[in-house]
């Protein structure tokens, strides 16, 4: 949100993460938030678990970063703290 007065500008990116691999509904998604936000939107960002070749495909035509996250040393049958998630947690950009 931002003032009304002093007229002026600012900055938005717009990051939405996903549970789970990444679809084209959710590149919709991120891509819709973009244009409503318009010339303030500097660009969109989509972190999930993997995505197929369609959905990168279609992120690049679309100028949508992928980011890939992962959990590489965590044992999900077991219970993790939150810091044992942000310490593993692992980011990768796909595009």
């Amino acid at each position: 949100v931002k003032e009304a007065i002093p007229v002026g500008s600012s900055k938005k990116m717009i990051i939405e993460v996903k549970t789970g691999s990444g679809t084209i509904r959710d590149l919709m998604q991120v891509k819709g938030y973009v244009d409503e936000i318009g010339r303030e939107c500097v660009g969109g960002v989509l972190i999930a678990s993997n995505f197929s070749k369609k959905v990168s495909q279609f992120a690049q035509e679309n100028f949508i970063s992928l980011v890939k996250y992962s959990f590489p040393n965590i044992d999900f049958d077991a219970l993790a703290s939150f810091k044992e998630l942000i310490k593993n947690l692992k980011l990768e950009r796909v595009s």
